[in-house]
């Protein structure tokens, strides 16, 4: 690196004997150590390190905990019926317009069902007054978590990367779902260097004998609730920010709240039933927003009721209440769980109202959406409190502009709001184009232009992005991403380094 930039003399030769050194120390270390090293069990072949690193996962206190959760967890199973729509909203409803729209509902329940539910919901409730207290963590820690398993371990090294190189001095934690994700050289050399540490969550399984089955989408919660730190600045594999991050737990709105949440793309298609079942007022679709789960701003001490309640929203999340709160919408999943934990018991959240937007470009004539641009919160919150009296107006026209930007087809989409009711861009959310540097150029479609061949970028022209971010992300964040795929693989190494020159040039 020469100020800040990408030297290509410098890393071509560190590299080969960087990676062949950690090779060659791995093999001498599994000589001499027989606890060191691969072991095969009945997933097959994956490495385990010392049980010292698996902290705070091997936490007796934590164990005690999730086994007596679990307990209440599994007596809270609703008994009546699955809860199925008898068809989905599709992507057109999710986009209409919300001071004229009705509030979907292509979910039916007979009386029986929505009293079962209704039981099941307030026994779980019932539960978190003795058991929320007794949660787990570190109190005064802060820090960021990560859930990357299986694919998006790649991702996440180059989500960490950038969130370092955006000035941010927290740890963070990274949460795996099994040991089948573990990698050695990612787990115990580069993370490391870079602040961070991995964690598998299939430890607390076999350490409290655990009887609950999950399946990946449902992780996420699980790596809030195990992550020692108190206030939690939540990240998918695949988002970062653009500026550093740590000042958010410091001002509003989280030191009122605790709890920080990001809108998607549309309107809210949650189910009239869900507010009946959990007591409380069916919302106006101009209120908010539907939520989007990538990036969250936690505190237990404040939300430990709130995000355990989100556990059992998720657990019987597919059975219940993912129908329930998406109704078959596209990203139906997580998503909703978290904020409407919070506002089933009656918490305090903020939830931002400057409208997500589009990262992408235009390629041969087509729009290309590559991922998400999230706002400051702490400037829509000062934004909000000097604007109440045009607040409906700005909610409205948030969710409005969210809607045309999420059609990468639309002529402007992806371009900011022009308007000072809006906060700037803050948090970037790679979902469409994997940033994987384990994978990277494995959609060609993405970097390339068809009729002439040349390397493009992915978020458009610098001046745009600079204009937007203050400063040129796109370039920052590809020279994090060459240094993180020569850590990796010489071939994918090579070829960032092509495409980053090609589509970079020193200036």
């Amino acid at each position: 690196m020469v100020n800040g930039r990408y030297n290509p003399h410098h890393w071509r030769g560190f590299h080969t004997r960087g990676v062949l050194g950690v090779i060659v120390f791995l093999v001498i270390l599994a000589a001499v150590c027989p606890g060191f090293g691969p072991r095969s069990d009945n997933v097959g072949i994956v490495h385990r390190p010392r049980p010292s690193l698996m902290d705070p996962l091997q936490s007796p206190q934590l164990i005690t905990f999730w086994t007596e959760f679990e307990k209440r967890l599994l007596e809270a199973k609703p008994d009546g019926a699955p809860v199925r729509p008898w068809r989905a909203v599709s992507f057109g409803e999710e986009q209409a317009d919300p001071n004229t729209a009705v509030r979907l509902n292509y979910i039916k329940m007979d009386e029986n069902d929505i009293k079962a539910l209704s039981v099941s919901h307030r026994r779980m409730v019932g539960s978190l007054v003795q058991l929320a207290p007794q949660l787990p963590y570190e109190r005064g820690t802060r820090g960021i978590v990560m859930s990357a398993g299986g694919k998006y371990f790649g991702v996440a090294i180059t989500s960490i990367r950038m969130l370092q190189r955006s000035g941010s001095k927290l740890p963070v934690q990274v949460f795996l779902d099994t040991w089948d994700d573990y990698d050695v050289i990612g787990c115990e050399h580069i993370l490391p260097s870079l602040n961070a540490r991995c964690f598998v969550l299939a430890e607390i399984w076999s350490k409290a004998q655990s009887h609950v089955s999950l399946e990946k989408y449902q992780y996420k919660v699980l790596a809030l609730v195990f992550s020692s730190f108190e206030d939690i600045i939540f990240l998918d594999a695949d988002a970062f920010p653009a500026h550093d991050p740590d000042y958010l737990l410091d001002v509003e709105p989280f030191l009122s709240t605790g709890l920080v949440t990001w809108p998607d793309f549309w309107i809210s298609t949650s189910s009239h039933y869900f507010y009946e079942i959990a007591g409380l007022d069916v919302p106006p679709l101009t209120m908010r927003a539907c939520s989007e789960s990538g990036i969250m701003i936690y505190s237990k001490r404040m939300h430990a009721d709130s995000l355990l309640l989100s556990v059992y929203y998720n657990y019987y999340g597919p059975s219940h209440y993912y129908p329930l709160l998406s109704q078959g919408a596209p990203g139906e999943g997580d998503k909703e769980t978290f904020l409407h934990a919070a506002l089933a018991l009656g918490k305090s959240f903020y939830d931002v109202r400057t409208p997500v937007s589009v990262m992408g470009d235009w390629v041969d004539g087509e729009w290309y959406s590559a991922g998400m641009k999230q706002a400051d919160p702490a400037k829509d919150w000062a934004i909000q409190r000097g604007n109440q009296t045009s607040q409906k107006q700005n909610e409205t026209a948030a969710i409005a502009i969210s809607a045309i930007n999420s059609d990468g087809t639309k002529s402007g989409a992806g371009k900011p709001p022009p308007s000072r009711d809006f906060a700037r861009p803050f948090f970037i959310h790679n979902n469409i184009v994997k940033l994987n540097v384990q994978h990277l150029f494995e959609e060609p479609t993405h970097w390339a232009n068809k009729e002439t061949g040349h390397f493009i970028r992915l978020w458009g022209d610098a001046d745009g992005v600079i204009n937007e971010f203050g400063y040129d992300v796109e370039h920052v964040l590809w020279d994090e991403i060459v240094i993180a795929a020569c850590d990796f693989e010489k071939t994918v190494c090579e070829k960032a380094k092509t495409y980053f020159q090609a589509v970079f040039p020193e200036r």
